[in-house]
C-alpha cells in the first residue's frame, strides 16, 4: 500500500510548516550531511582539507572536531552519546562509531565490500551495504553484535534511517527514487512516495518522515505525517537544500544559498491543541526564582 504524495509543490497543494530558520555554521569551507540528537548537531566538514566529523552543542554553542584521522570520515549520525559515520582509513568504506562520553572509537563493519550511510537508534545501527553486488540495507544490533540483511530486492536500496522499529530508505525498484519503509516487528515494507520526480535521503522521528525532493527541479525538503498522510514542504528556497535530518521539532540540512554549503536548522512551530473546536485567549503560568512561587499571567487577546 502506498501513501499518496501530491505531484506539485505549490503552497496551495502542500502547505508550508511554519518555524524559525537558523544558520548553524559560518566557516567558508563546506559543511554538509548534518544529523541531530537533542541539542547536538553533527556534520562532515572540509575545513582541514579532508572530510572530518564535527559536532556543535546548541546549548553552549561550542563546536568540537570529533575525528582527526587523515582518511575521509563522512555521513555522520548521532544517538545519545554515540556518533556513527562512514570511514575510509582501511582502504574501503566501513562504518565507525565514537562514544563522545568516553572518546572511544569502534570499527563496526569489517566486510571487504563497501558500507556507507549509517544511522543509529538505541542499540541498532543501519547502513547501505554492497557485499552482494547491489546496494542493500543492513542492520547491526550493538547489544548482540548480530548483523541482519533487511532488504533483498535486486534494485538499489540506500541511505537508511531508523526510529524505533521503523527503517526508511531510498529505493530504485520503480526506476526513479522513492522512499520505502520497513516495520521490523511485522517485516512489512511500504512504499511511501509515488511522485515521478526523485525523492531520496529520508530521515525519521516518531511519525514524521522528511526527505529530499526534486519535483521543483532544485532539491527541497518535504515532510510526511504517517498518521494523517499529509505532505508538507519544509523548504522552497531557490537554492539547493540537501541531506536533511529530524529530531523532535528540529530539522537540520545542508544549504548552498550562501555560495558554499552551510548547515541550517528549522525549529517547527508545533500546535499545542488539536481539537477541531476553536481554542483561543491562552494563559501561561511561569514559576519564579529563589524558591519563591510567582505567577505571571500573560493574556494574548485575539
Amino acid at each position: 500500500m502506498a501513501f499518496g504524495v501530491l505531484q506539485t509543490a505549490t503552497a496551495a497543494d502542500n502547505p508550508a510548516v511554519d518555524g524559525q530558520e537558523t544558520q548553524i555554521t559560518t566557516n567558508t569551507a563546506t559543511q554538509d550531511y548534518p544529523a541531530i540528537y537533542g541539542d547536538k548537531i553533527v556534520w562532515e566538514d572540509q575545513r582541514y582539507g579532508n572530510e572530518d566529523i564535527f559536532m556543535k552543542d546548541l546549548t553552549t554553542n561550542v563546536e568540537t572536531r570529533l575525528t582527526t584521522n587523515t582518511a575521509t570520515q563522512n555521513e555522520p549520525a548521532i544517538y545519545g552519546n554515540r556518533v556513527v559515520w562512514t570511514d575510509y582509513r582501511y582502504g574501503n568504506w566501513d562504518i565507525f562509531m565514537k562514544d563522545i562520553s568516553t572518546n572511544v572509537e569502534t570499527r563496526l563493519t569489517t566486510n571487504s565490500a563497501n558500507q556507507f550511510s549509517p544511522a543509529i537508534y538505541g542499540n541498532r545501527v543501519v547502513w547501505e551495504d554492497y557485499r552482494y553486488g547491489n546496494c542493500d540495507i543492513f542492520m547491526k544490533d550493538l547489544s548482540t553484535n548480530v548483523e541482519t540483511r533487511l532488504t533483498t530486492n535486486s534494485a538499489q536500496q540506500a541511505g537508511p534511517a531508523i526510529y524505533g522499529n521503523r527503517v526508511v530508505w531510498t529505493d530504485m525498484r520503480y526506476i526513479h527514487f522513492d522512499i520505502f519503509m520497513k516495520d521490523l516487528v511485522t517485516n512489512i515494507e511500504t512504499r511511501l512516495t509515488t511522485n515521478t520526480a526523485d525523492q531520496y535521503s529520508p530521515s525519521i522521528y516518531g511519525d514524521k518522515i522528511i526527505w529530499m525532493d526534486e519535483r521543483n527541479v532544485n532539491t527541497d525538503i518535504f515532510m510526511m505525517d504517517l498518521v494523517t498522510n499529509q505532505v508538507t514542504y519544509i523548504t522552497l528556497n531557490s537554492a539547493t537544500q540537501g541531506a536533511a535530518a529530524i529530531y523532535g521539532n528540529r530539522i537540520v540540512w545542508d544549504d548552498n544559498r550562501n555560495g558554499n554549503k552551510d548547515i541550517y536548522m528549522k525549529s517547527l512551530e508545533v500546535p499545542l491543541t488539536s481539537n477541531t473546536a476553536g481554542q483561543y485567549n491562552p494563559v501561561i503560568m511561569v514559576t519564579g526564582l529563589s524558591g519563591q512561587m510567582r505567577d505571571m499571567v500573560i493574556r494574548i487577546f485575539s
